[in-house]
């Protein structure tokens, strides 16, 4: 068997983390795997966690030229397909006819659509006999939205492979310490973070904001810690990803919090599960199947 995984980026992020453990994981069950990345992007730097067996392409010209490119790497092998960002790629889609191809949607995209997206979507989709979903709210977006038939959308959640911890941490008694890991887009809506951290400086609670992330919401949300003054009780890390480097803040802290309006199943909570980390989550319906 030969598969390819294609993707938009390969960015530091949930899909291309999950992306990078299905390739490891593939090659090293004696599988030919190749990874397609469409655009090579500005933040990579997670493909150094590939294993060295894993082949990795990345098209290059015009759009032409690359459906020309992604035919031919992919004869006789089946694709797995990796979009984020609720993108849909006709182009992509129709390069890939009669090439055996499996779907995964990573996440609700119902505030990156629109009705003609998800029409044209569809259409794509029609001959398609399986799609996967990563969680039960992505399956209902798929069947809803995208009105693709129940009966082929096939939930698989994302895993990840770290020990669980016995205990449950507790709150420190002095500062304590909450970790957000997420890309700053305004969706992941850290705003809101922000804003609970000040409300609790004013109430004389003392917490220490570890954010790890970067992205379009950066210049937004550190303008309004020096508005507010809470430049102290925020350590910004920016767009760093490697396991060794973020289990050691895992350990560091007394819990992981995350207000994000939509998402897929994230990986970095099933993380903050593993640390054994108190969790506190904003009320949507991937966050209550995944921590319920």
């Amino acid at each position: 068997m030969k598969i390819t995984l294609l993707l938009r980026y390969f960015n530091i992020g949930g899909l291309e983390r999950v992306v990078s453990s299905l390739a490891n994981s593939y090659v090293e069950r004696g599988i030919d795997t190749q990874i397609i990345i469409m655009y090579a992007g500005r933040n990579n730097a997670l493909i150094t966690e590939l294993d060295k067996r894993v082949q990795l392409h990345i098209l290059e010209g015009n759009r032409i030229e690359k459906m020309k490119q992604l035919r031919s790497l992919t004869k006789n092998r089946i694709v797995h397909m990796h979009f984020g960002n609720g993108k849909i790629f006709p182009l992509a889609r129709i390069a890939l006819l009669n090439v055996p191809t499996v779907i995964t949607y990573h996440s609700d995209y119902r505030h990156k659509r629109n009705w003609i997206l998800n029409r044209i979507d569809h259409s794509l989709l029609y001959n398609m006999k399986e799609i996967i979903a990563v969680s039960d709210a992505v399956k209902r977006f798929c069947v809803e939205d995208v009105h693709i038939k129940e009966k082929k959308v096939h939930v698989i959640r994302n895993a990840i492979n770290l020990p669980l911890k016995n205990e449950l941490k507790t709150f420190s008694n002095d500062v304590v310490k909450l970790i957000s890991l997420a890309n700053l887009f305004p969706h992941k809506n850290q705003i809101t973070i922000l804003k609970a951290i000040e409300i609790c400086k004013h109430r004389g609670i003392q917490l220490k904001l570890y954010m790890m992330g970067d992205g379009p919401e950066m210049s937004k949300m550190y303008r309004f810690c020096i508005e507010h003054d809470i430049t102290d009780m925020v350590i910004w890390y920016g767009n760093v990803w490697h396991k060794r480097f973020v289990n050691k803040l895992l350990e560091e802290v007394d819990g992981f919090i995350s207000a994000s309006k939509f998402e897929g199943f994230p990986l970095s909570i099933l993380e903050g599960m593993a640390a054994r980390l108190p969790l506190l989550l904003s009320d949507i319906l991937p966050h209550r199947e995944l921590a319920k």
